[in-house]
């Protein structure tokens, strides 16, 4: 049985002006093509997640410019560490701290891990996460990020925060959305 398909993915029928009629009736067959465009229009705001706002034409044009030319798109950034990344990195150093660690030591505990290998330079152990942690354990980030990890700990809730640090570590940039 083949999957029913929606009025997205219909073709629309051939569209022929008829000739042997009065010019009332081609703007009427004219009119019934904008009504038919314009529905389609509506479902594909719908589909993309285009509100519902007088602007929301020009937000499809600019949403679907962006899905498919290179020159609507932005530039991937170069680096993966973000201020939200950089915070979890200085609660991970400071978890392994308060076991008897020193910065160094865990900065090479996180290195091999597979969560933080794309963070280290491959050869410098985990030089870079610690020269990450030292430059940044005193933003006002890491201070945000240690104060929403004593409240996963405090309503025992660290797997989430370890779901939440993978989510971050492995899309350090999401995308935007309209």
């Amino acid at each position: 049985m083949a999957a029913k398909r929606g009025p997205l993915e219909t073709k629309l029928k051939p569209r022929f002006l008829p000739l042997l009629v009065s010019e009332a009736e081609q703007l009427k067959v004219i009119e019934g093509w904008r009504n038919e465009d314009h529905e389609k229009l509506l479902l594909l705001c719908k589909e993309m997640g285009i509100a519902d706002t007088p602007h929301r034409f020009y937000d499809l044009s600019l949403a679907l410019a962006r899905k498919h030319y290179a020159g609507f798109q932005q530039v991937e950034p170069s680096s993966k560490w973000t201020d939200l990344t950089r915070g979890y990195l200085v609660v991970e150093i400071e978890r392994l701290t308060a076991e008897g660690h020193d910065a160094k030591a865990a900065a090479r505990m996180l290195a091999g891990r597979p969560e933080w290998k794309s963070f280290s330079r491959a050869g410098r152990g985990g030089e870079g996460l610690r020269v990450q942690y030292q430059d940044f354990k005193n933003s006002r980030w890491a201070a945000v990020l240690r104060a929403a990890f004593r409240l996963y700990e405090y309503q025992d809730r660290l797997s989430e925060w370890h779901d939440d640090l993978l989510e971050a570590l492995h899309e350090p940039h999401p995308k935007a959305h309209l």
